[in-house]
């Protein structure tokens, strides 16, 4: 069968394949290239600072749900949904109430704010520092989670 088609295509009718292939791949590839330059030039890091009152909101629903018992995850009780990254909550402590004690602009641009906790698993207080960015959702992190995703220290 590969003879009868080399026999109907001919010599020529073979280059012509061969041809338009090369210059199917040849335009593919510097499409491709294109794309990815198009693509590096591209601004990869949004502005993902929420403003400062969306920020606190946010936050005192995240807290909120950890008082009311939810489990840590995503609060999606409210718009946009908010996303909690918080070791302690993780761990299963359990928290009877917060107040918000304090609020900055950290140097990257995002709002931090300073909580104070009221725990009953393990029973204390402690103090710590939240930090919020996105859109939707919104990321809710104890200030050491965040650092830690921020780093490679992170993973070790």
């Amino acid at each position: 069968m590969i003879d009868l088609q080399r026999r109907a295509t001919g010599r020529t009718g073979v280059w012509k394949a061969v041809r338009k292939n090369r210059v199917s791949l040849v335009v593919c590839a510097s499409a491709l290239l294109a794309l990815s330059a198009c693509c590096a030039g591209c601004n990869r890091s949004p502005n993902f600072k929420p403003s400062a009152a969306s920020s606190r909101q946010a936050l005192e629903s995240a807290l909120g749900a950890w008082v009311n018992g939810q489990p840590l995850g995503p609060v999606q009780t409210v718009s946009p949904p908010i996303q909690v990254v918080d070791s302690a909550w993780q761990k299963g402590q359990r928290l009877d109430s917060f107040e918000i004690v304090g609020e900055e602009k950290g140097e990257d641009g995002l709002p931090y704010f300073t909580v104070h906790l009221h725990k009953s698993r393990p029973q204390g207080e402690e103090t710590v520092r939240y930090v919020v960015t996105g859109r939707s959702p919104m990321w809710v992190f104890r200030e050491d989670d965040y650092k830690s995703t921020q780093s490679w220290e992170g993973y070790k």
